[in-house]
């Protein structure tokens, strides 16, 4: 979705924050998770298969969490947690988004092009690749892997922009 407006993190946060919390305790052992439900083991996992990060941006706190047209979501939230205090750090989108996935904006203050402000930086992709993992990302509408141009997509029709995408950042 394109940016909107500055509660456009905040909603994305909380769910991702929620499965990752859920999701990784569920994937910690296959053969236990159906008889754990989400976020009740009673105690950590030493290792997660699998993180699942879910971004719903422009869509604020109150549109999501509680409401009657997002049941799948608030069945995450109560089942798997919820995290309430979490904040976007800046407006617009991109420095969320690197924010989130470098630990910090790294200077970048601007829904600026991959081409224009890409940076070599630690991020949560270089780190699961440098330990001999793989990761994946889904984005809506985004035409083929890795693509860098904005207005491009289907489903519907142009609304992939790689500042949703963090990853097209990292070099």
């Amino acid at each position: 979705m394109r940016t909107r407006g500055l509660k456009s993190l905040r909603a994305a946060a909380v769910l991702a924050l929620a499965v990752i919390a859920g999701l990784g305790v569920l994937a910690s052992s296959p053969s236990s998770a159906a008889s754990v439900k989400c976020g009740t083991a009673q105690s950590a996992p030493k290792t997660y298969r699998h993180v699942i990060w879910i971004w719903m941006e422009n869509h604020p706190y109150d549109a999501i969490i509680g409401s009657s047209q997002a049941p799948f979501t608030n069945r995450l939230a109560a089942d798997c947690g919820l995290a309430t205090n979490y904040h976007n750090i800046t407006h617009p989108s991109l420095p969320n988004y690197i924010a989130a996935t470098s630990g910090g904006t790294q200077g970048i203050s601007d829904d600026c092009q991959p081409s224009e402000c890409s940076k070599h930086v630690q991020s949560v992709f270089g780190q699961v690749q440098a330990a001999g993992m793989t990761w994946a990302t889904y984005q809506e509408s985004m035409p083929s892997p890795c693509d860098l141009s904005t207005g491009s997509g289907s489903n519907p029709s142009g609304n992939y922009a790689p500042k949703h995408n963090p990853a097209v950042y990292y070099l």
